[in-house]
């Protein structure tokens, strides 16, 4: 349950200290929940994003027009999206995929090295580790590795193994084949909003489903 959104949740939005640390989002979601005894960090990331649609709808409205590229000519432009339109993937269509539960995570056999691998879903709690551990790489100038610290922070066991050297070992010398098929069956289990809209390009007509951005405009759209 989360309540309508007021000017102090717009203070939350525009604080230039939690932008700068990272924490404006999370703080604003906190603030926006009737229960405030619901620990934030324990959301799923596809609950958050739930909560941040419903909750801009509430405070600005249905209609979000933000700057799209053209995936065919690069051209950029304004797009009008309606986020009444979004569904709710329920992260149930993985008949592709060799997944099994196992309580709340589940174990998706690769198929090159034929390994079991137990992954959970990520948390809000852990998409803001990843978040600050990119940008301490950044500013170390070190190499990016978003991928495998993604793959390190979902896996929870390989072959029964869950020591993190065990995962870690796997993750660095895993088969490419196996990599992109862990991540197409993990998307596929993971609950989430379905940002996927039409988009039609005013400069070229190209047509297509794209991935709806989520920019600043999202929510503060008169800016």
């Amino acid at each position: 349950e989360i309540r309508f959104m007021t000017a102090k949740d717009e203070d939350i939005l525009s604080s230039r200290t939690l932008l700068k640390n990272g924490m404006a989002i999370e703080r604003f979601v906190k603030n926006i929940l009737a229960d405030r005894s619901i620990n934030t960090d324990t959301l799923l990331v596809g609950d958050k994003n739930a909560i941040l649609v419903a909750s801009r709808i509430t405070g600005y409205g249905e209609v979000y027009e933000a700057k799209t590229v053209c995936p065919s000519c690069t051209a950029t432009s304004k797009q009008t999206y309606d986020l009444s339109d979004l569904s709710i993937y329920s992260g149930q269509d993985w008949d592709e995929y060799d997944v099994q539960p196992k309580g709340t995570n589940f174990v998706i056999t690769v198929p090159q090295t034929k390994v079991e691998v137990e992954v959970r879903l990520l948390t809000s709690k852990d998409e803001q580790y990843l978040t600050k551990l990119a940008e301490h790489k950044s500013k170390k100038k070190l190499p990016e590795s978003g991928l495998t610290d993604q793959l390190k922070c979902i896996i929870v066991s390989v072959n029964g193994y869950s020591d993190q050297k065990s995962v870690n070992t796997f993750v660095e010398g895993m088969p490419a084949k196996d990599s992109a098929y862990l991540r197409g069956a993990y998307d596929k289990i993971v609950p989430n909003v379905d940002l996927s809209m039409p988009f039609s390009c005013q400069s070229c007509g190209y047509e297509q489903e794209v991935t709806m951005p989520f920019t600043a405009a999202f929510f503060w759209p008169n800016r």
